[in-house]
């Protein structure tokens, strides 16, 4: 009964890990289309890739050595989970300083240096998926154009500022809310391991018995 339970709940929640896995990949996806031009982004940008690959990859070896009952696959899958729970505290960490120190007056001057060394047609193409206009003053040779009667837009450095602050929310939030589950997972999959090595233990000891008892039954 608990060997079945233990089975369903490893079930559940390595497919929904491996839906976020998905979603950090879409999300890292999403970043690199629309800041991916930005250098000083693309460390992140890699590593949410790589972060979202690993979780797609360890939850679908966990949910396939739970499906089918194997205690290798289940070891690895351990073994996996707790290498990946402490590469993802790593990331949180290095994610948070980001915020802290990278969003800073000199993030900034290099990404002015970067912006302003653009093509022009870069540049332009850059503005218009923004919506902004220069970098930190509004240019008469803007990519975006604002509708009849709408307000300035935002400059540049404002508008990334706010879309990197917005998406490393929503990073911390994910990468939180899959470390929780993968405690749970870890607690789950050392029970299940250990209630198939008994069930293994019980069912060669029942063999054993079996056999014991024919060759001790008397011959007729």
């Amino acid at each position: 009964m608990c060997t079945t339970a233990a089975k369903g709940i490893l079930a559940m929640v390595n497919s929904l890990t491996l839906l976020i896995g998905v979603f950090l990949l879409g999300l890292a996806g999403y970043i690199h289309m629309t800041l991916g031009l930005w250098v000083s982004i693309r460390a992140m940008i890699i590593g949410l890739y790589a972060l979202g690959g690993v979780i797609s990859f360890v939850s679908l070896l966990g949910l396939c050595g739970t499906v089918s009952s194997s205690r290798n696959s289940l070891r690895i899958y351990n073994t996996f989970l707790i290498l990946l729970i402490v590469a993802q505290i790593g990331f949180a960490i290095t994610a948070l300083v980001f915020m802290s120190t990278e969003m800073s007056a000199e993030m900034h001057k290099t990404l002015e240096g970067q912006f302003n060394t653009m093509t022009l047609l870069d540049r332009q193409s850059l503005e218009s998926q923004l919506m902004c206009c220069g970098y930190e003053t509004i240019t008469t040779d803007c990519g975006y154009v604002p509708p009849v009667n709408a307000p300035l837009p935002a400059t540049c450095k404002v508008k990334i500022s706010n879309i990197v602050k917005l998406n490393m929310k929503y990073i911390m939030t994910a990468v939180f809310s899959v470390a929780a589950f993968e405690i749970l997972l870890v607690i789950l999959g050392c029970f299940l391991s250990s209630k198939l090595k008994a069930e293994k233990k019980e069912k060669f000891d029942r063999v054993l018995i079996n056999e014991a008892r024919t060759l001790n039954r008397p011959k007729v």
